[in-house]
């Protein structure tokens, strides 16, 4: 067995997000469809002898590289399954910007689980794999999987789906961001806990028989997060709208923001709607479906 791996951990955007309702335990019942993307943190892990020391590096400041860390509680979680620790050393190498509902955190978590299995001989299917993340976050489970998937219950209970057209997905992310836990407050309060409010069950379904389409599947896209984030945070619409003016089919924030996307039929479209993005103060990535 090799010693040492590097693993792409892959961004995912939300093609639909709805909430269905607030449940007793505090968490909240969604149905949503996620995609990953070519925009991706990579991850250099090295296993050495046995032993129970992570070391965890990373070229982003910004980020805590001790238990509070998904990597490391991966690890963690890894060898706990295992029953054997070993020493290991991970590098981060940080694209996917934070704050920005494109489950950068939950990426990292999930190739370091599927990248310590293949160092450790592939003791677990990736349904384990599955299992093992969904402690660690409601996204980790997806991120193990991959590709396309529908995520219902709290984003646990996936369903992979037909693959999505192949196009230019062009995103984009300032300096705004709003914590996820205030964006929840705020849909809770805007919609009584949910309680006077009905879920976008027909939009779904339709989007999910769609997926072949992509004028279809941009047309159909949803996101409730906009309806809480965009009024804090109005720079956000106006990069939809910027999206849409240079050939965007259509545009969405991702999960709870405050990173937006677009979809793109042709590619020098994308490129100007990502110049014009990147002149008017934002980030901008070219990005192409990542397929399972």
């Amino acid at each position: 067995m090799a010693d040492r791996i590097t693993a792409q951990a892959c961004a995912k955007i939300n093609l639909f997000l709805d909430i269905t309702a607030r449940r007793t335990d505090g968490y909240h019942s969604l149905n949503s469809v996620m995609q990953q993307i070519s925009l991706a943190d990579e991850l250099t892990l090295t296993l050495g002898g046995r032993g129970d020391a992570i070391t965890l590096t990373t070229d982003h400041g910004a980020l805590e590289c001790d238990e509070h860390n998904l990597i490391w509680r991966a690890a963690r979680a890894f060898f706990t399954h295992f029953g054997e620790s070993r020493d290991v050393t991970v590098h981060l190498t940080k694209r996917i910007p934070m704050q920005a509902g494109l489950g950068g955190g939950s990426a990292d978590c999930a190739a370091a689980l599927r990248a310590l299995n293949a160092l450790c001989g592939v003791p677990f299917t990736t349904a384990q794999l599955c299992t093992m993340g969904a402690a660690l976050g409601a996204d980790v489970p997806f991120c193990v999987l991959g590709g396309i998937a529908r995520a219902e219950g709290i984003g646990e209970r996936l369903t992979p789906l037909t693959p999505m057209p192949d196009c230019t997905i062009v995103v984009a992310m300032g300096s705004e961001t709003m914590p996820t836990p205030a964006a929840f407050r705020t849909l809770d309060g805007m919609y009584d806990s949910f309680t006077n409010r009905r879920p976008k069950a027909a939009e779904y379904a339709a989007l999910i028989t769609n997926l072949g389409s992509l004028t279809a599947l941009a047309d159909g896209m949803y996101n409730i997060f906009e309806d809480a984030v965009f009024p804090a945070l109005p720079a956000l619409p106006a990069r939809l709208h910027i999206l849409t003016a240079h050939g965007a089919l259509g545009a969405r924030m991702s999960g709870s923001g405050a990173a937006v996307f677009g979809l793109f039929d042709d590619h020098f479209d994308a490129h100007h709607a990502a110049d014009a993005l990147r002149e008017s103060g934002a980030q901008a990535w070219l990005c192409t479906p990542v397929h399972a």
